[in-house]
């Protein structure tokens, strides 16, 4: 069984306020997730590309880079703005390059720190907020905050699964 890229995922926008709780507790496990799977395996596994592909630790830093992100897009639905912010993945791969000279459980500890704080941001938003429908820049459509957290955790689960295959485990194990 082959991986879905994930340009090729299609999302089940438009969920109620009801999945809102469901929804935060998936993005608060994902730095618990996160440190074990890297529990126990040394760095050099850690930290090593295989054809070209992003190590597990790129893929930690890379959903630790969109976290930082998506602070301004919940500057955009607090304000009310009919469109979403663009983020710019200008400096990702850099930033990737920088984590992998990093220790693991810095950039562990760096994840559940800025995650949580994401996850503040978005367990305090009105009710009002999460019916707040914003134009997505790339995808052509409105979203929501719920919309936004669905995206959020479906893609700290394809991270995730991603990790773990750099790691040289089967996804089907």
């Amino acid at each position: 069984m082959k991986l879905i890229p994930w340009s090729d995922r299609k999302l089940p926008f438009g969920k109620g306020v009801d999945e809102w709780p469901f929804l935060l507790e998936r993005l608060r496990g994902t730095p618990v997730r996160s440190s074990h799977l890297l529990k126990g395996i040394p760095i050099e596994c850690i930290v090593l590309q295989q054809q070209g592909r992003w190590s597990a630790m790129g893929h930690l830093a890379h959903m630790l880079f969109l976290d930082q992100r998506f602070q301004a897009r919940i500057d955009d639905f607090e304000q009310r703005r009919p469109a979403l912010c663009r983020i710019s993945l200008e400096e990702q791969e850099e930033r990737i390059k920088l984590a992998s000279n990093r220790q693991p459980g810095d950039l562990l500890e760096e994840h559940r720190i800025t995650r949580l704080d994401l996850v503040k941001r978005l367990a305090t938003m009105d009710e009002a907020v999460l019916h707040h429908r914003a134009s997505h820049p790339c995808m052509g459509s409105a979203m929501s905050p719920v919309d936004m957290a669905l995206w959020i955790a479906e893609h700290d689960d394809h991270h995730l699964l991603s990790m773990r295959m750099a790691l040289g485990e089967r996804f089907n194990d």
